[in-house]
């Protein structure tokens, strides 16, 4: 297993509660390791297994499903 890392531009963020709801969702996806989102900076950082079927296309979809605006930075 290796693990790479992406970052994230997330826009439409309000509050604490949008960026948990992100961090939790995007956390569940398989292969996920880590799931951190910067309120202020409109970020975020995930780590994931790269040899998963989950990567930075996947992170990017789950969080504009959820209603934001998502792009790798």
């Amino acid at each position: 297993m290796s693990e790479a890392t992406v970052t994230v531009n997330i826009d439409g963020m309000t509050c604490g509660s949008c960026s948990y709801k992100i961090e939790c969702e995007v956390g569940d996806l398989p292969g996920v390791k880590d799931a951190k989102v910067d309120l202020k900076a409109k970020t975020g950082t995930f780590t994931y297994d790269s040899s998963s079927s989950t990567g930075p296309a996947q992170i990017v979809a789950k969080i504009n499903e959820l209603g934001f605006k998502a792009t790798q930075a």
